[in-house]
């Protein structure tokens, strides 16, 4: 039995973030960041499943014209969850034409703070230092943060940290 064809339970075992870890492996492991029925996730996983058995090699596929990535991802709903997965999580990143023209959904909010609960917090508390409401602070993170996540290729706290160096 496949990841695919199982149930879909979180595996504790999976760092979502190690680069070592196969993107369907640690997809199929975060579903519960995203959360829907166990029918639904499992939706995502074979159209995830789908998109690599077309795409296996993600830097390969964002070099592709934009029109083709957007047509791909667009053939399917359910493919974005696993495009913007495998941005937030660092396994690929995207070039800011793919970014801009693309819209994010609320997935990239939800993979932001299910994937970076900490910086997602420390957020949080910064915007609530400087009068920001908590629907703007959301809007922040989904938008701006997963924007600089999925171009530079890196976390929020390295971000941060390569900005004091």
């Amino acid at each position: 039995m496949t990841l695919i064809e199982q149930p879909v339970r979180p595996d504790p075992g999976v760092d979502l973030l190690d680069a070592d870890v196969a993107v369907l492996d640690a997809f199929a492991s975060a579903q519960h960041l995203l959360g829907g029925s166990a029918a639904y996730q499992r939706v995502r996983l074979r159209a995830a499943g789908r998109f690599l058995g077309q795409h296996r090699d993600l830097d390969v596929w964002m070099t592709r014209p934009i029109g083709q990535r957007l047509a791909d991802v667009s053939s399917s709903s359910e493919m974005w969850p696993f495009v913007t997965f495998a941005l937030i999580s660092t396994q690929v990143r995207a070039d800011a034409a793919f970014l801009l023209t693309k819209g994010f959904g609320h997935s990239m909010r939800r993979w932001v703070t299910g994937l970076y609960p900490h910086e997602t917090q420390l957020m949080h508390q910064a915007a609530g230092r400087i009068n920001i409401s908590e629907f703007q602070a959301n809007a922040f993170i989904a938008e701006g943060v997963a924007f600089a996540i999925a171009f530079c290729g890196k976390p929020p706290s390295p971000l941060d940290r390569d900005r004091h160096r």
